[in-house]
């Protein structure tokens, strides 16, 4: 189900995350941000189900899910952009080639793409990007 495979990505990089950089803030999907760190890197995760299409046919039938997760690193101006990439890296450490304790859910890519501050937008944006599939009745 498109809700345990959430469950499972989610828990693995709140768990990373709160055990590599303890004081670092970390907003979920759509969850307001009320309070950003002005000298300091924030992040929100959010995890995004896409195609599903069959991988088994018969009685049983099984179906691949496709999905990117992904980690949105702020770091405003008063921050190194390092630290950005701390942050990733060690998300990254754990989920690259990572695989859910049941087998059924495998991220099989992970990407940077960076936002470059400018004069509208003076934070600099690092989105890890964990692409994963999952095969399930």
């Amino acid at each position: 189900m498109i809700t345990d495979d959430i469950a499972a990505l989610k828990r693995i990089a709140l768990d990373t995350l709160a055990t590599s950089h303890p004081t670092l803030s970390v907003f979920l999907d759509n969850e307001p941000v009320e309070q950003q760190p002005v000298n300091q890197p924030w992040c929100r995760f959010v995890v995004r189900p896409g195609a599903k299409v069959i991988a088994q046919a018969g009685q049983t039938k099984k179906y691949q899910q496709l999905g990117i997760a992904f980690l949105q690193i702020i770091i405003p101006p008063q921050s190194h952009e390092v630290a950005g990439y701390q942050i990733a890296e060690a998300l990254d450490a754990v989920l690259r080639d990572w695989r859910s304790p049941d087998g059924a859910l495998t991220v099989y890519q992970t990407e940077y793409r960076t936002i470059p501050s400018s004069d509208k937008e003076p934070n600099f944006q690092i989105n890890y990007m964990a692409f994963w599939k999952s095969i399930r009745t």
